[in-house]
């Protein structure tokens, strides 16, 4: 998870900070436009380990799609739920995903992106998923 200049801008709103659990090891709070120009990123990366990315957040057509650039010139594959990415103006917001989908990112949705990592219906976690996400 990254913050942008959180100091100004305030941190993630603790509901969702709470629904992700993130380690603290896990968090960069940066400066920079993307993810992966914020000097944590490296060993963030490493100890993330995934092939595999699935990136959201705001302002689709800056920090959502440098990040994404950044992450795609490192050789993983980039997931982006276009229900999950917001910027200020819906112009601004479709360039983005345009941006990002012309440069080989995957957009999809959360629901997709839920559940093909559940893989199977009917346990625990796919009844409290599949409530949160209708």
């Amino acid at each position: 998870v990254s913050e942008q200049y959180a100091q100004g801008l305030g941190p993630t709103v603790r509901g969702l900070r709470d629904l992700l659990a993130i380690q603290a090891s896990h968090r960069i709070e940066k400066m920079h436009f993307a993810t992966t120009d914020a000097p944590e990123f490296p060993s963030v990366f490493s100890a993330v380990g995934r092939r595999r990315w699935v990136v959201v957040g705001m302002e689709s057509h800056v920090c959502v799609f440098q990040t994404v650039r950044g992450l795609l010139d490192l050789g993983v594959q980039v997931f982006v739920p276009d229900d999950a990415v917001v910027s200020r103006s819906a112009s601004n917001r479709a360039r983005g995903l345009a941006l990002m989908a012309g440069m080989g990112a995957t957009l999809t949705s959360t629901e997709t992106v839920v559940f093909d990592a559940l893989h199977i219906a009917g346990t625990a976690d796919f009844k409290a998923l599949s409530k949160r996400i209708r």
